[in-house]
C-alpha cells in the first residue's frame, strides 16, 4: 500500500502516471483537490483505501475508480 502524508491537500491529474506505485493508494481526509480526469493512466489497476464521507471517497464514485473504506 502507497499511503499519501495528511499534509497532502492536493492529488494532480495522472498523478501515478505510467508508473504504477502499487495497486492500493490510501488516500486522507486531508486531500480534498482531485483532478477531473483519473489519477493514472491505468485506474482498472488500482484500488483507492479512502475515509467514508471523504473527497476521495466522492471522487471515487465520480470517477467509477475502484475503492474501499480505510478501516479505523
Amino acid at each position: 500500500v502507497f499511503y499519501i502524508p495528511d499534509s497532502v491537500e492536493t492529488i494532480n491529474s495522472s498523478a501515478f502516471g505510467y508508473h504504477p506505485i502499487g495497486k492500493n493508494i490510501a488516500i486522507p481526509a486531508s486531500v480534498t483537490n482531485f483532478p477531473s480526469n483519473s489519477l493514472s493512466v491505468f485506474p482498472d489497476d488500482l484500488q483507492l483505501i479512502v475515509p467514508s464521507g471523504s473527497a476521495a471517497e466522492a471522487y471515487a464514485i465520480r470517477t467509477g475508480m475502484n475503492y474501499r473504506l480505510k478501516e479505523d
